[in-house]
């Protein structure tokens, strides 16, 4: 069975990897380009599942690593619920935009 626990360690520190290089700015760029786009075409299910691996990894973690995974946790908490009401902004400029063109 420790090949299993290994297994996912190893799949959340890789999706942890892939998710903080989607959020970091290239290096002569000030802008997040990745960050943007995502929130430019993301659903409400698309921004839930991109914490989903992440919180299924903090789930497995035990013993003197449980209260950091909290802290982790609450931090994506706040992150989710950003990306959850930039949506929402979203959402309702699109809509406002298509209110405001004029019917032929």
């Amino acid at each position: 069975m420790a090949g299993t626990g290994r297994a996912r360690n190893i799949k959340f520190v890789n999706d942890m990897t892939a998710l903080g290089a989607t959020l970091t700015p290239m290096a002569d760029e000030s802008q997040y380009p990745a960050l943007e786009a995502f929130i430019e075409r993301a659903t409400e299910e698309d921004i839930r599942a991109a914490f989903l691996s992440i919180r299924d990894g903090l789930a497995t973690l035990k013993g003197p690593k449980v209260p950091l995974s909290k802290k982790v946790n609450a931090a994506l908490d706040g992150a989710q619920d950003l990306l959850t009401h930039l949506l929402a902004v979203r959402e309702r400029l699109e809509a406002e935009q298509g209110a405001d063109k004029p019917k032929k």
